[in-house]
């Protein structure tokens, strides 16, 4: 199969008429370079139009799915047509290959912030760490079938970001056994009397366990959501007077630093992540 230059639609290797928008594609001529210039007997007459750019996406994003509105008959027709398959509007080359552009630079901004990585040697996307045979970890192109070359970087920005990654790391410990401490805490407290065994409580635990889970696995959303939780439970107990005793505020405010060093711990960890994610490209 192949696609037609004019409407973008796939079409027989060997077809020499598109069966989409009817246009014919001259064998002596590269139909992904130029239109046919239709002025022999039994052709359409449409106005010629000058060299037509090959458009490729960058690495292996496609754009078989990514489709637009025919301004003449409102029907839907690939982003890459500059022929309408159903009613034969012309578009401009010009304004066909912005678009074109335009919709490649938002899904490489999309694969970016996904956290994807691309190939320095073929510009695929995709590249993920491998384990060779000595044990150690490569990062490998899934498309170019290549071991992508380590970045050298200075040892004293290599330092500075091992003790960056430290730092992130003990604020995050120091936040999901906070939360697991509490919620220990209070579950001890239900089970053996000291608080009712009603459904705040029991939901209470189940937050502290999951949402500590959450930040164990680096989770910014967990963080703040935990860190919130608390302070929002905390200024609820002083308000109704229930348990406020200087242990109790004391407790409550060290757990407070915890779980907020812990969500400064998540933000500055996926920071890096992202800093080390787009090294490459």
């Amino acid at each position: 199969m192949k696609k037609c230059p004019f409407c973008a639609e796939e079409i027989q290797d060997d077809a020499i008429k598109c069966k989409h928008c009817k246009e014919i594609l001259d064998a002596d001529v590269n139909p992904a370079i130029t239109l046919t210039d239709r002025t022999e007997a039994g052709r359409t007459q449409t106005p010629p139009m000058e060299k037509v750019a090959v458009f490729f996406s960058p690495g292996n994003i496609s754009l078989k799915h990514e489709n637009k509105k025919c301004p003449m008959c409102a029907e839907s027709i690939m982003l890459k047509a500059i022929k309408c398959k159903y009613c034969g509007h012309i578009f401009d080359q010009r304004d066909v290959e912005r678009q074109v552009n335009e919709r490649i630079s938002e899904i490489v901004k999309q694969n970016i912030d996904a956290g994807l990585r691309q190939c320095p040697m073929c510009n695929g996307w995709g590249v993920h760490k491998v384990r060779i045979e000595d044990g150690s970890w490569e990062e490998w192109c899934p498309h170019c079938k290549n071991s992508i070359p380590k970045i050298q970087v200075s040892p004293e920005i290599q330092e500075i970001t091992n003790l960056e990654f430290k730092k992130a790391n003990t604020a995050i410990k120091g936040a999901w056994i906070a939360g697991i401490v509490s919620g220990s805490i209070t579950l001890i407290c239900v089970i053996g009397g000291f608080l009712g065994m009603d459904s705040y409580s029991l939901v209470d635990v189940l937050l502290a366990y999951g949402l500590s889970y959450g930040i164990y696995r680096k989770s910014r959303i967990c963080a703040m959501a935990l860190l919130i939780y608390f302070v929002i439970c905390k200024i609820y107990i002083l308000i109704y007077g229930r348990g406020t005793n200087p242990l109790g505020i004391l407790v409550g405010l060290l757990l407070t630093f915890f779980y907020a060093y812990g969500a400064y711990g998540t933000f500055l960890y996926n920071k890096l992540i992202s800093r080390e994610a787009i090294k490459r490209l």
